[in-house]
């Protein structure tokens, strides 16, 4: 723990299997790793605590509506500016396209766990960084995974893995060398770094001093209404106008400078 810092410390029955996030999304999908790891990764959407309204995430807005583009359906999502990755880089469409360029490129079904939901290859066909900030996807048909799994997928930074996925690719067993990447230096966008891991002993995970949701306000009004605010960054609001005061409100933390 944190000396002299505020610390939360808890424990699992089991130790985790994995911190790679390949491995921990695929293959080696436990509830255990997904405790200790959660949210290390931005999705463009994500569930509201408690309601389960489907709300902006990474994303700046709701998605434009699936539209027909010649064979295929296309739909555009504008990527939030000024959220950053742990290194002070920003998260942009280009991480947003490598990520899924990556799954698509190795599999997504080969990859297995979670990932097929992820890039269902039924139905995703590609995703473009159309400028810096959106985001352009190709569907085979208008679909309910396109809301609540494609969008909702982990997003890795490019500049830390593409390094790694044509290392891979080139490698006799790329499944194998991408699930095997050491990961405690790598760039996450969560409240939590990756930090220390002592195998059959403990976990350790600072604080990230950059989170760029610190301080959000999550408000759910009793008319359906949402509003999500991070001062100076991020002011959104959906499924009606806000009336009255907030039946629930959540303030991003963290709120410890570790998890042990």
């Amino acid at each position: 723990p944190a000396a002299g810092g505020r610390s939360y410390v808890t424990g699992i029955f089991e130790d985790i299997t994995a911190r790679n996030p390949w491995a921990n999304f695929g293959p080696q999908t436990t509830i255990w790793n997904q405790y200790v790891t959660a949210h290390a990764h931005p999705s463009l959407f994500r569930y509201t605590v408690g309601r389960y309204d489907w709300v902006p995430m990474l994303a700046n807005a709701m998605p434009t509506p699936l539209e027909p583009e010649g064979e295929l359906w296309h739909s555009a999502v504008r990527v939030r500016e000024g959220f950053r990755w742990s290194d002070g880089t920003p998260v942009t469409a280009h991480d947003v396209a490598f990520t899924f360029l990556a799954i698509t490129t190795l599999g997504a079904n080969q990859l297995g766990g979670n990932f097929p939901s992820f890039a269902p290859e039924d139905l995703l066909v590609r995703v473009e960084a159309v400028d810096d900030y959106t985001v352009a996807f190709y569907l085979t048909r208008p679909d309910g995974r396109y809301n609540f799994g494609i969008l909702m997928a982990p997003i890795f930074q490019r500049a830390f893995w593409e390094p790694h996925l044509e290392a891979a690719l080139a490698s006799d067993d790329p499944l194998g060398a991408i699930f095997d990447v050491e990961v405690t230096n790598e760039p996450v966008a969560g409240s939590f770094l990756y930090g220390t891991w002592e195998r059959g002993s403990f976990i350790n995970r600072p604080a990230n001093p950059g989170f760029s949701s610190r301080g959000e306000r999550e408000m759910l009004y009793a008319n359906g209404a949402v509003r999500l605010v991070t001062e100076g960054l991020y002011d959104w609001t959906g499924y009606g106008e806000p009336v009255g005061d907030p039946e629930l409100e959540v303030v991003t933390g963290p709120y410890v400078d570790d998890v042990h």
